[in-house]
């Protein structure tokens, strides 16, 4: 029975633990960024005030670097090394699930592949000296003092919480990726349409031109009565084949127009339902959708002035 309420003491303790630093990271991120930024930024990837990648690294740092807390100097080397290992596969693992950069290092010296960067590695090595020296011997007292009959509740309550939120995250993160597969294909569709405009166009000429040579080399050839006979002909043809060219270019403008107009109305779409995700990473990119991307960023700023 004693082990039994150990290990639940132990459970609600670290999801405490995530918790409480979940928030205190995006109590840190969310002013930081809006300060640079000068408008207000949500940084939070979940719907609620919560950092997760906080609450995983200080719950790791709590778990295992705590013995490490007498020697500064290797619990801040170890403290980097875990924190920059942590946050290079998290963006990782979403680069690969998502198609999509979250967060971008490459205009920062010494980074990794723009995942990570010695200026943030030593911030989070700092950081976590911090946390472990100073901040969390407090939070531990704290959190100690929940009485376990209701911390069963309250961590219950916390689960449930975060199990609903990071459904309609991950809702909302899917439909974001919709949206840019659909938006660059689009996109493409239109390019492709452009391009056989033109090439109908540039054909046309080319025939209109063809027909013009043929006809003065038959009027050159051919007797003096039959000039005038040559030239309707030539001119008749050189109409038919103007009409033509009119024709198909007006077919693929309209299709273009609609393609256009069906593009727009999804991009408002993207911009109406994945405004919160792309305010919350400014920095976010794409190899595959960076156009589409910066189209939603752009109706964003026209259409959210104050973000939320």
């Amino acid at each position: 029975m004693l082990i039994n309420e150990q290990i639940l003491n132990n459970i609600h303790y670290y999801i405490y633990v995530f918790t409480v630093y979940s928030f205190i990271g995006w109590s840190l991120e969310t002013p930081f960024h809006s300060f640079y930024a000068k408008k207000f930024i949500n940084r939070g990837f979940l719907y609620g005030p919560f950092c997760p990648i906080y609450g995983v690294g200080c719950m790791l740092l709590v778990k295992f670097l705590s013995p490490l807390k007498y020697n500064i100097i290797i619990l801040f080397v170890t403290s980097v090394v875990v924190a920059s290992t942590l946050e290079y596969f998290t963006g990782l693992a979403m680069e690969k699930l998502f198609d999509s950069k979250w967060w971008d290092y490459s205009d920062n010296k010494f980074n990794f592949q723009g995942r990570i960067c010695l200026q943030y590695s030593l911030f989070w090595g700092l950081g976590s000296v911090f946390v472990i020296k100073v901040l969390h011997p407090f939070v531990k007292k704290m959190l100690n003092m929940i009485p376990l009959q209701y911390s069963i509740y309250i961590c219950l309550i916390i689960i449930i919480y975060f199990t609903i939120d990071s459904i309609f995250t991950l809702i909302s993160v899917i439909q974001l990726k919709n949206y840019l597969e659909q938006l660059s294909q689009l996109s493409s569709e239109i390019k492709e349409r452009l391009g056989n405009m033109t090439a109908i166009a540039i054909d046309k000429v080319g025939d209109i031109k063809s027909s013009a040579a043929d006809k003065a080399s038959e009027l050159r050839s051919s007797a003096s009565h039959k000039v005038g006979g040559l030239k309707t002909s030539a001119t008749e043809k050189v109409d038919v084949i103007k009409n033509s060219a009119s024709n198909k270019v007006t077919e693929f403008e309209k299709a273009v127009q609609d393609l256009k107009v069906k593009y727009e109305n999804l991009l408002h779409k993207a911009t109406s339902n994945s405004a919160r995700l792309i305010k919350a990473f400014p920095y976010l990119t794409s190899k595959k959708f960076n156009q589409s991307i910066k189209d939603i960023k752009k109706s964003i700023n026209k259409n959210f002035k104050n973000p939320r």
